[in-house]
């Protein structure tokens, strides 16, 4: 392997009338090779400062190793060095002249789980990678159920180290009908499997000549052409109409629903110093969470349920007619109604009824247990509420018989670390909070210890609550 080759700023800059952003993650049990595959992914897309290939290239050598060690590159802390596993999410940025992408490179042990929730809650696309010689084993159906519960939108399985079975068909299909049996079982419709080898580069950015029998695309041609979450909803609905891209069923129900968007601050100006135009400006400042809002549409404000409707959207360069998913803007309303910060602005024509209790699947991100009557806080959105555990209903135990997430809930009566449980919460004051499977941002949502502030868990909202098994409960 040589130095990667210098690349010219024209060459490799994203155009920004042609990218958009893609945020994805990678997960795999131990030894799989992800952070491998993310160095190789940042090597062949002349994505590595010289310095810091040299700085690889250095202590490469001092092990003795004959080839540049890519891992290096994502595996930060002296702890990943020494061991070579990763132990926390390492996050990378990088573009190719069709997309700008941020990564999270997620460590692989069990007891690493709540990593893995945290680097894929935002993910575009997750990359599960299985080792060719091994196949499906307990930690890729571990990985495949959080992108489940979390609707990742796109899963791509990398089956790696292929070299190693001299490029052979048989193991890689094999493992891809595995693959495919426990993703539906699981819900997961968005499904590609790769044959790659991250050591040799098959297939990770580049096409490889020694699997003439695969004729699917690579890895980076995938993650290049995947719709993104912050993909406007008109240029998303275009966009399947010719075929290019087919939804998932939440995709599918965003393109008929109407907009979210979380109220972060409330822009009120009245210092005398500025221009007297701004005097009375009222906006109310925030990230589109989901949908496309335009001047004129009926707004519904959660969760007083005020009516009123869009009199202008601002931006830092200048006013826009409409402004879609991702954006930051502030919208000013035609009425004077209160809105405060953690409010929510939607469309009036679906617009979400405020919940004083709801079911949720809470992965448990700390040492301390969550049990029945514990008092938390809920931050949803931009909204932060007191909340009291009225029951804990299983625990996710992917061992148990029947596949689906459903029919994997163990009885429990405690969430420990890493554990993935459904719980029911009773709020101090109503939330404007969704379905997850329909509204992934803003079914979302993170507990909070009333304490100190940490966050201790993270949820995802559902409108019924999953059934409950018979068996023993076991860490996820």
């Amino acid at each position: 392997m040589t130095a990667p080759e210098t690349a010219t700023v024209a060459a490799y800059a994203p155009d920004a009338r042609r990218t958009s952003l893609l945020r994805f993650a990678t997960a795999g049990s131990v030894d799989d090779g992800k952070s491998t595959l993310v160095g190789r992914l940042l090597h062949d897309t002349k994505s590595i400062l010289a310095d810091a290939y040299e700085a690889m290239e250095r202590v490469s050598k001092e092990r003795g190793g004959e080839e540049v060690d890519l891992a290096l590159l994502t595996d930060g802390l002296r702890a990943e060095r020494e061991q070579g596993i990763t132990i926390d999410v390492a996050y990378r940025y990088f573009s190719t002249p069709k997309r700008t992408f941020i990564l999270a490179d997620c460590p692989g042990h069990v007891q690493y789980t709540r990593n893995t929730v945290t680097g894929a809650s935002t993910a575009d696309a997750l990359v599960v990678l299985i080792d060719a010689r091994y196949g499906v084993v307990e930690q890729t159906k571990r990985h495949l159920a959080v992108a489940a519960l979390l609707r990742v939108p796109h899963v791509i399985v990398a089956v790696n180290k292929i070299d190693l079975l001299d490029y052979a068909q048989g193991p890689f299909r094999s493992i891809t009908q595995h693959v495919q049996t426990h993703a539906e079982s699981l819900g997961l419709t968005n499904v590609v499997t790769v044959p790659v080898s991250a050591l040799k580069g098959d297939n990770v950015a580049l096409r490889s000549d020694l699997t003439p029998w695969y004729d699917g695309p690579t890895v980076l041609e995938v993650l290049e052409t995947v719709p993104s979450i912050d993909q406007g909803a008109d240029d998303f609905a275009a966009a399947h109409r010719r075929g290019i891209v087919h939804p998932t069923a939440e995709q599918a129900h965003a393109l008929e629903s109407g907009w979210r968007m979380p109220v972060q601050w409330v822009l009120r100006p009245q210092d005398a110093a500025i221009s007297p135009e701004y005097r009375e400006y009222r906006g109310y400042a925030g990230q589109v969470a989901e949908g496309t809002v335009r001047v004129g549409d009926e707004v519904v404000v959660q969760p007083s349920g005020r009516r009123t409707t869009v009199a202008g959207i601002d931006t830092a360069d200048g006013p826009l007619e409409q402004a879609h998913t991702g954006l930051s803007v502030s919208i000013r309303l035609a009425d004077d109604v209160d809105v405060a910060r953690g409010d929510l602005l939607s469309s009036a024509a679906d617009a979400v009824a405020p919940e004083r209790a709801f079911h949720a699947h809470v992965a448990w991100l700390t040492d301390r247990p969550l049990r029945v009557r514990d008092r938390v806080l809920i931050q949803h959105g931009s909204a932060r509420v007191q909340a009291m555990v009225t029951a804990i209903d299983g625990i996710l135990d992917i061992s148990l018989p029947g596949g689906t997430l459903d029919s994997s809930i163990a009885p429990g009566h405690e969430l420990l670390l890493n554990d993935i449980g459904v719980v029911r919460f009773q709020l101090a004051q109503p939330l404007a909070i969704e379905d997850y499977g329909r509204h992934r941002r803003t079914g979302a949502f993170c507990v909070v210890d009333p304490q100190d502030g940490n966050t201790i868990g993270a949820g995802t909202a559902r409108a019924t609550a999953p059934g409950t098994g018979t068996d023993t409960h076991v860490t996820i």
